[in-house]
């Protein structure tokens, strides 16, 4: 007696994705950008300025500050430069393909040309305790 059956069909794609499924890059601004994806992110929504699919900044940021280790007091940019005016408000949504993830300066007796630590895996990840 056979009992398994056929696999189920994967769900429908919603009428509003089909041939936009749009990706945002965030990238680490200490890396050159051939290899310097920090995290890649769906854009599912509606942007305020224009029809492209775009992404809540502030989900954005808390899943970027996850990754560089629960660093909360952080910005996103559109430019590698830190001193650049195009930073994003984090209210905001993202509607570009790439941003950067910048930190505020480590301390005086770290090297500061050092790109800011980064939490590889999951595993690795500690989850911040009150």
């Amino acid at each position: 007696m056979n009992l398994s059956r056929e696999p189920c069909k994967p769900p429908e794609v919603p009428r509003r994705f089909r041939g936009s499924r749009r990706q945002i890059f965030f990238r680490h601004p200490r890396y050159h950008n051939s290899n310097n994806v920090l995290l890649k992110l769906f854009a599912p929504d509606v942007g305020q300025s224009s029809q492209n699919y775009s992404l809540y900044a502030g989900y954005a940021l808390q899943a970027c500050g996850i990754i560089a280790g629960n660093c909360w007091d952080r910005w996103l940019l559109e430019a590698r430069d830190s001193n650049s005016s195009a930073l994003v408000n984090s209210t905001s949504t993202l509607d570009k393909s790439s941003y950067y993830f910048h930190l505020p300066l480590i301390p005086s007796n770290v090297n500061a040309s050092l790109p800011y630590p980064i939490v590889p895996t999951f595993r690795k990840w500690r989850f911040p305790h009150d």
